[in-house]
């Protein structure tokens, strides 16, 4: 942790203003807390003359920055249990370059009301593991006590460098924002202030996604008949079994580490059919993450209201 000093925030300010950002001036910092705080001194004198391109002394230190984000030995998130993944605000998730200020930023959510805990993802890469859940605006270091920065994740790794399984090129990112930013929203409406109009837009967003989606189901074929496949089901607290499916490799590789599935990919309609024909309830999305049931009736309502719906950019 580094909480800047005035006495070092008047050196790098001064030195800052001085020439204007440079690689070697750059090649000195390798705090994260330092690099917003001299973009933010370039953002207040943004209107004045300094004897320097402002833009460009700002483009370098956010490029330098952005690299060492990429390199950080350790990240560190903020979990919601409402949505089973991460605190969504405003489009935003939290990422914290250490302990201490995700540790502060969770006492700072605990005061407004919000349930949360500090998370740190295993054996991922973390802006893998962003990507697969839809995040695409990331706030760095928001604290009461530390400088913060907003940044896109695909800025820090591009999704050309996003690692995926070469046998299966299904992926929902989009629904597994939906999922997370609704759930997120409807519990902490009021402490986010969204309106219920918002909130319906949110809900709308999520049963597009849902229907448009494409899902791996694991099934198991019958030796003796190999056309006849058994499809798996999870059975769920005061729901009876619902139809096991997985919106992506990583999440059914998580549930299945043993390789004794095989997995069809199937469109919503053909998820409902396999319902209906599996004597199912419904389904349940992600058990060992999101773990989202879906009732037969909701599944009914989402393909009815999705067949007037288009996705609004």
């Amino acid at each position: 942790m580094n909480i800047l000093t005035d006495e070092r925030k008047k050196f790098l300010e001064s030195a800052l203003l001085e020439k204007g950002a440079t690689k070697k001036f750059l090649s000195e910092i390798d705090n994260l807390q330092e690099l917003i705080f001299l973009i933010a001194v370039l953002n207040e004198r943004s209107d004045k003359n300094v004897g320097f391109n402002i833009a460009d002394s700002r483009e370098l230190i956010y490029k330098h920055l952005l690299e060492k984000v990429s390199r950080l030995p350790e990240y560190f998130l903020i979990a919601d249990p409402s949505s089973r993944g991460l605190l969504i605000n405003n489009s935003y998730a939290d990422l914290f370059s250490c302990r201490e200020f995700a540790e502060s930023a969770v006492k700072r959510y605990s005061d407004m009301g919000i349930v949360c805990s500090v998370f740190q993802p295993e054996d991922t890469n973390i802006f893998e593991y962003l990507y697969y859940r839809g995040i695409k605006y990331i706030m760095i270091d928001q604290t009461e006590t530390t400088y913060s920065i907003a940044v896109q994740r695909n800025e820090i790794i591009s999704n050309s460098r996003i690692k995926k399984s070469a046998d299966c090129t299904t992926d929902n990112p989009s629904l597994r924002f939906a999922i997370a930013n609704f759930y997120c929203s409807m519990h902490h409406q009021q402490i986010f202030r969204i309106d219920d109009k918002k909130l319906t837009n949110l809900q709308n967003l999520m049963i597009y996604h849902t229907a448009n989606a494409k899902f791996l189901v694991p099934v198991k074929h019958n030796s003796e008949n190999p056309d006849k496949a058994v499809m798996a089901t999870t059975k769920m607290e005061n729901q009876g079994n619902m139809l096991t499916v997985f919106t992506d490799k990583p999440q059914f590789d998580k549930f299945y580490p043993h390789n004794d599935w095989d997995y069809a990919v199937l469109d919503f309609d053909n998820v409902c059919a396999g319902v209906i024909s599996g004597k199912c309830h419904g389904i349940v999305i992600n058990p060992s993450e999101e773990r989202l049931s879906v009732d037969r009736a909701v599944m009914a309502h989402i393909r009815k209201t999705a067949k007037n719906m288009t996705l609004k950019s």
